[in-house]
């Protein structure tokens, strides 16, 4: 049995200029440190939180890590995340992005990262929105219905 690893994913605002526009693009992505370290380079991939809320409860293959376009496919990963449940814990056996790891999370810890990663995204959202930039991108587009302000 692999050791309990800590999991925190974390949201940022990122931006590049927009050269269309003559003006800066912001970009909400999610970030998940396994252990205080980035599970993969989140400037290419994304996080589908969908994918992860879903597999809070259920055992599966899911597209945790996908493109920034929401296509996993399209950031090479072809085989998802797989989740398995034993008691109070959560194994992910991760083979893409290589390198292929087995990492097992608490699940009371693996549910509150998620569930304060939506919080904290939704409160980006809304400083974004009050700061006027209107030029902001939720990523992978999947995420935006989850982190929507009501």
């Amino acid at each position: 049995m692999n050791p309990i690893s800590d999991i925190k994913i974390c949201s940022h605002l990122y931006t590049f200029p927009d050269e269309k526009n003559k003006q800066e693009a912001y970009y909400l992505i999610f970030e998940i440190l396994v252990n205080g370290q980035r599970l993969t380079d989140f400037t290419y991939y994304a996080v589908n939180l969908e994918e992860l809320i879903q597999s809070i409860d259920r055992d599966g293959q899911f597209y945790i890590i996908t493109c920034w376009c929401g296509v996993p496919e399209c950031a090479g990963v072809t085989k998802g995340v797989n989740v398995f449940h034993n008691q109070d814990l959560i194994r992910w056996t991760v083979t893409q992005p290589e390198p292929s790891r087995t990492l097992t999370f608490d699940q009371k810890m693996y549910e509150n990262a998620i569930r304060t990663a939506v919080k904290q995204g939704k409160k980006l959202i809304a400083q974004a929105k009050y700061s006027s930039n209107q030029n902001l991108e939720v990523v992978p587009m999947q995420n935006e219905k989850l982190i929507a302000l009501e």
